[in-house]
């Protein structure tokens, strides 16, 4: 990120690997329903920027609540909002509570949310013809993520967008990832771990697999179809596949 600017880091991608594939959306069982080259995730980038500046009226430092389960648009909504200086606060869709919901974006002064719905209104969403307010720096806040709350309540812990490069670079030289690999994400893109192992995967020109969970039965399905090259997991999740056997 020589330029400091993540916008300039995405675009220079989509220059260099424009055919390259970026994303894939796939189903329950690993099969891909969608995917985007690096030039399609520019394109998407822009969009969904312009969306969120112009059609929802966010500008920097305000907080959107995503409501939504692993998918390629929950990572669209974080890279675009975070271009541009806006704070994503992922909300756990399987286990929060509506008060937990209340409870968090009260904390985060979210002033909007993206939910499944209005990704209906983003896709109908014509790109204006205004100029997007893109930030030249990777010094401010990008992300707040919440404590389990196994003993109290669960405590918000914001990131900057410079905290979360500096450590998908180091997670990207660690892992040796590179252009040929693929990402599997199976654990939640409101937990730490996905959420960096995906910039870590897009920092690398590499592309990232996203169906909608973890499966106890299926993901061995989901890590074939996907021609992964790595994923990540838990302890749990080896000891859920072991008691299969």
């Amino acid at each position: 990120m020589n330029d400091g600017s993540f916008k300039n880091y995405i675009f220079k991608l989509a220059a260099d690997r424009p055919q390259g594939i970026a994303l894939l959306a796939c189903n329950q069982e690993g099969k891909t329903e969608k995917a985007y080259t690096y030039s399609q995730l520019k394109d998407e980038i822009t969009k969904t920027a312009s969306w969120l500046q112009h059609g929802l009226g966010l500008k920097k430092g305000d907080a959107l609540g995503l409501m939504l389960p692993n998918s390629i648009e929950l990572l669209l909504l974080s890279w675009s909002a975070w271009a541009l200086g806006i704070v994503t606060v992922p909300l756990d869709m399987k286990r929060d509570t509506p008060q937990d919901f209340e409870y968090k974006l009260k904390l985060t002064n979210a002033k909007r949310t993206a939910s499944k719905e209005d990704l209906k209104l983003l896709a109908d969403f014509k790109a204006s013809e205004k100029e997007i307010a893109w930030q030249n720096n990777i010094s401010h806040p990008a992300l707040v993520l919440f404590t389990s709350g196994t003993t109290a309540r669960p405590k918000g812990v914001e990131l900057s967008l410079e905290n979360l490069l500096v450590n998908a670079e180091g997670i990207k030289e660690w892992f040796r990832i590179t252009e040929q690999d693929r990402f599997l994400v199976l654990l939640p893109l409101h937990h730490i771990n996905s959420t960096t192992f995906s910039l870590a995967t897009l920092l690398a020109g590499a592309s990232i697999a996203v169906p909608p969970g973890y499966s106890n039965s299926k993901v061995w399905q989901q890590l074939e179809r996907t021609h992964r090259t790595f994923t990540s997991i838990v302890p749990t999740i080896c000891f859920d596949q072991l008691s299969r056997v």
